[in-house]
């Protein structure tokens, strides 16, 4: 596989000097400096897209990702077994540490920045980063489905194991936010005019450098959203590494909000949508989707770990329901 993968650089214009491995992807040194191949699930008319949005962004900061394309101008090149690749500029640095405020902060403000360069972009091709399934208050819905297929399958058995267990004790009050989430969320979100192309995996792993100049890295996922979703994604995962630590999250929000200011719109989502327990229904989806013959250790250690800090959690969310 790796062998076959090094051979589809030899469709591109250019001479590769050394190769290396990186986290599912093939880093190589070349007279064009270095440039990552990885895999690509989506359409020939997605990349297309993709590539003019970064050539876009390439203007709001030089160092942003670029695709490159193949002899034939082709975004996209496919193995034996039909698989298909991208190849683009690299962009390496440190990632984000979420124990140090300063970079949490940097990487913040970047995301704002970066919502801000693209609220006006609107070029041919938009709607190919439009997906129902990215809406919300839709995506709720689903998970809560999803949430009720589960509780129903543990309800069904007679002998519960460790995780089922405390995922019974817990469900109730869990279920009880994720439905009111549900039935609160503003309907037709992406009709409004607060949305625009947003990252679609904003975290720790896919900001770089910020301790100095952060750099906004893996486009790939770009969907077109509300900015808050970008916004909510990052502030949960650095909240759940600090215990839902208040000073950091509200400082979080005033540094969005120093480059981009929200309307009473969007803060009043961004409230909503920290609200949904995403983390209980990421676990329990897990749980769901795994072999069932044995019990997962870490399903339970994420378990007891989201219940230890929801007392935080909680007085997190009241302060930010109160707040202006």
């Amino acid at each position: 596989m790796y062998q076959q993968r090094e051979q589809l650089l030899e469709k591109y214009e250019l001479t590769v000097k050394e190769i290396s491995k990186g986290r599912g992807t093939v880093i190589a040194d070349t007279d064009r400096g270095k440039v990552v191949l990885k895999e690509y699930h989506g359409s020939g008319e997605r990349v297309g897209a993709l590539a003019l949005v970064l050539k876009y962004l390439k203007d709001w900061d030089g160092r942003t990702e670029q695709l490159l394309a193949d002899r034939e101008g082709n975004y996209f090149v496919s193995d034996d077994e039909g698989r298909r690749y991208i190849l683009k500029t690299g962009v390496f640095g440190r990632e984000c540490d979420t124990g140090n405020a300063g970079e949490v902060l940097a990487a913040v403000k970047k995301l704002a920045s970066f919502h801000a360069a693209l609220m006006e972009y609107r070029e041919p091709g938009m709607e190919i980063f439009q997906n129902p399934e990215h809406v919300f208050a839709g995506e709720v819905r689903r998970h809560n489905r999803e949430l009720r297929c589960v509780r129903n399958y543990v309800s069904r058995k007679k002998k519960k194991n460790a995780f089922e267990e405390l995922f019974w004790s817990c469900f109730p009050g869990y279920f009880a936010q994720a439905q009111e989430v549900a039935e609160t969320y503003p309907a037709g979100e992406q009709n409004a005019g607060c949305c625009c192309l947003c990252h679609g995996d904003y975290n720790q792993h896919n900001v770089i450098e910020c301790r100095s100049n952060p750099c906004i890295i893996n486009l790939e996922q770009m969907r077109w959203d509300e900015p808050v979703g970008d916004l909510t994604k990052f502030l949960r995962k650095v909240l759940e590494k600090n215990s839902w630590q208040q000073d950091l999250g509200f400082a979080m929000i005033r540094a969005y909000e120093a480059i981009r200011p929200l309307g009473e719109s969007e803060r009043q989502k961004l409230r909503l949508r920290l609200s949904y327990p995403a983390r209980f229904w990421n676990i329990a989806n897990h749980y769901y989707n795994s072999r069932k013959a044995w019990v997962s250790q870490r399903d339970i250690e994420k378990l007891r770990g989201l219940l230890e800090v929801e007392n935080q959690r909680k007085e997190f969310l009241k302060i930010l329901y109160k707040s202006n």
